[in-house]
């Protein structure tokens, strides 16, 4: 099965930002656990705080594992 490539994993991770209305700006994005996994890191903020997303991305599906925020993001309510 083809491996996801860096810039498909971005923007799978990308869509975790954007359905939480954070402007994320992409630090940098890593493969690990023997090329399996895509570890994709952001600078983030939303309309009051900021902090760093970490969204992990199953190289082979596209799938997210993982996410992690932390600092003081908080949800943009409409």
């Amino acid at each position: 099965m083809p491996r996801l490539s860096k810039r498909a994993a971005v923007k799978v991770a990308e869509s975790y930002c954007d359905r939480r209305r954070y402007d994320c700006r992409l630090d940098h994005a890593h493969l690990t656990k023997g090329g399996e996994v895509w570890k994709v890191h952001f600078d983030a903020r939303s309309w009051r705080a900021k902090g760093k997303v970490f969204v992990e991305v199953d190289a082979r599906t596209g799938r997210i594992l993982q996410a992690k925020e932390t600092g003081r993001l908080t949800r943009r309510h409409a």
